[in-house]
């Protein structure tokens, strides 16, 4: 069995296995490097907590700190595993999402205007 990842997120590790699922928070974000591809998939997370202080704030708008500081709490508080399942669903979603609207779109280009007669 291969070791487990090392993320450094300050003084902070991320230990994550090293399987398919790792691929798919890279492939969902594209990112120079996987702690990015983390980082940008926990941008949704830091969004919910800063929200629930009452904060209003847009998804763009959660910087790379802002998801870091929250990154790392949850990794002290919950450990490796709650970080990764986070990056994880949030990467899943992310492709899932994006092939919705390719779906979307390639129904729109492809339909054709109805002439007919509907009786």
């Amino acid at each position: 069995m291969l070791p487990k990842l090392e993320v450094h997120f300050g003084d902070s590790v991320l230990h994550i296995p090293q399987n398919k699922k790792v691929n798919l928070i890279t492939f969902a974000y594209k990112r120079d490097t996987l702690k990015e591809s983390i980082l940008a998939c926990y941008r949704m997370r830091a969004l919910d907590v800063i929200e629930e202080t009452g904060e209003e704030k847009d998804y763009y708008d959660v910087t790379d700190e802002e998801a870091e500081a929250q990154l790392v709490k949850d990794l002290k508080e919950f450990g490796d595993d709650y970080v990764f399942d986070i990056a994880w669903k949030e990467g899943d979603s992310e492709i899932l999402g994006k092939s919705q609207m390719s779906f979307d779109e390639w129904i729109s280009d492809n339909e054709e205007k109805f002439e007919g007669k509907v009786e």
